[in-house]
């Protein structure tokens, strides 16, 4: 039996070593305490950099000079294997120092509800250049019940959703964009494509019905909307609005037409297609200069239409990219200090971001930059670690795009609940029917006939609780106003 046990328990230790392998991403390298020196430990989502350990020892040149002793070691992690490697990195209490965080990616707000992540308030009173290098209302979109957990990334921070052509199309049909005021004014286009190319799909309906609903209503969860017109901010059902009724049957209505796939319910990941140029027209969000983004990624010219709504900046849109500390971190004032760096040395952050100048990039007149091709290091991530604005622009967009997505920033409506976050806790229950209910109909993609289903699927959902949803978030959104004042 004792020998039984012993087994029992070796076996055991095997599976807790290979374990904390697997959650640690699989990183030897050991805190060199004996040595006195701090090594800091960051995680970011994205693949792997062959030069990533020549980039490390330049930039660990800089920070040596300007915090003797503290070392940088950034470990790359697929992003498909990032949000479960996070989940069990915090459940298991892993050692680490800094993560990315979003509302996207290892989502911010669960990160901080399951303890994972470190209040940073008073660490961040020993670094006012970082404090200084935010502006307020970005600090705001990080409070969770007051308190700040990450160090927001200045970028396009906005959501100002439009509508996007592709060029050769729209010069093909003679489609004017200045005839443009809303999705609907798209319809003739998209006959003339239907008519014209059998190889394009006229419309990606990739974002349902969002032109008619996401032009009045921020939508924090998938069940409530808030008007952005109400200055009390007053929550309703999602599906119950007119604006939802009204996509819902126009898609259904270009659906019939043939102007969306026929397979959208069952085509799953369409990028391949999208990066292949099959889509006349999709929906994204914009900011100054998204059209050299495309054309990088399309390899053809795109027009970007005037957006539905003016810029809004909600805690959503504001939280796309974050750094945080955890709860588990050893080192925590050394990463305050390095984060503080990253965001204010434009040496540093530039290294990181795009690798040594003159082997994995150079400098054009312009003042952007251009990859060297075959680099070792072009993760094209630099958003996922600081200021951008720090950056350069890369070949193709505007010398001037950071200044102008800063001015689009400072220059959008601030929703009144940045900073506000739905706590869960009493309706968890109710969301997991709704969801359920969810995915038993699609009625934003146009393929469900919503004369047959809506009426069942509203019902299923008030029974499921969607009501007990929309009280419960008033109920908050009236709370947090209060505090707010």
């Amino acid at each position: 039996m004792k020998k039984m046990l012993k087994k029992v328990v070796a076996i055991g230790l095997v599976g807790v070593v290979a374990l904390s392998a697997f959650v640690l991403g699989g990183c030897d390298k050991k805190e060199t305490a004996d040595s006195g020196e701090t090594v800091v430990k960051w995680f970011v989502p994205n693949n792997k950099q062959d030069d990533l350990p020549k980039v490390l020892a330049e930039a660990n040149k800089i920070i040596s000079a300007k915090l003797p002793g503290v070392t940088l070691d950034i470990q790359f992690i697929d992003a498909s294997a990032y949000e479960q490697r996070m989940n069990m990195n915090m459940a298991a209490g892993a050692d680490f120092d800094i993560c990315f965080t979003s509302g996207w990616l290892n989502d911010y707000h669960l990160a901080v509800q399951r303890g994972g992540l470190m209040s940073l308030d008073a660490l961040l009173e020993s670094t006012p250049a970082l404090k200084e290098a935010i502006p307020e209302y970005a600090w705001e979109t990080a409070k969770v019940n007051g308190e700040i957990y990450a160090v927001p990334n200045m970028q396009i921070m906005t959501y100002a959703n439009t509508q996007y052509v592709l060029k050769r199309l729209a010069d093909k049909y003679d489609f004017d964009p200045e005839s443009y005021n809303h999705v609907e004014d798209l319809e003739e286009f998209l006959a003339k494509v239907k008519a014209g190319e059998p190889d394009i799909y006229p419309y990606r309906a990739n974002y349902g019905v969002a032109p008619w609903f996401g032009a009045r209503y921020e939508t924090p969860n998938g069940v409530v909307g808030i008007d952005k017109n109400d200055p009390e901010s007053k929550a309703v059902c999602y599906w119950e609005t007119e604006e939802f009724k009204r996509g819902m049957n126009k898609l259904r209505e270009w659906y019939q037409k043939g102007y969306i796939r026929a397979d959208v319910l069952s085509m799953g990941d369409d990028t391949a297609d999208f990066n292949a140029g099959k889509y006349a027209v999709w929906e994204s969000n914009y900011s100054p200069g998204v059209e050299a983004g495309y054309y990088d990624q399309l390899g053809e010219e795109v027009i970007a239409l005037k957006p539905y709504e003016p810029a809004n900046m909600t805690t959503r849109s504001a939280i796309s990219s974050m750094v945080g500390i955890s709860k588990t971190s050893k080192n925590p004032e050394a990463a305050i200090k390095i984060i503080e760096l990253v965001n204010t040395d434009k040496e540093l952050y530039r290294l990181i971001a795009y690798g040594i100048e003159g082997e994995h990039y150079k400098k054009n007149e312009d003042g952007t930059i251009t990859y060297i091709e075959g680099s070792k290091y072009a993760h094209k991530g630099d958003w996922k670690f600081g200021c951008t604005f720090n950056g350069y622009p890369v070949e193709g967009q505007d010398p001037d795009i950071f200044e102008k997505v800063k001015k689009f920033n400072d220059d959008a409506i601030k929703s009144p609940l940045l900073g506000f976050v739905i706590d869960n806790t009493s309706i968890e229950s109710e969301l997991a029917q709704t969801t359920t209910v969810q995915s038993e109909y699609t009625l934003s993609k146009g393929a469900v006939d919503p004369a047959q289903y809506y009426d069942e699927f509203i019902s299923k959902h008030q029974q499921a609780g969607s009501q007990k949803i929309v009280d419960e978030v008033n109920r908050q959104i009236q709370e947090f106003l209060k505090n707010k004042k």
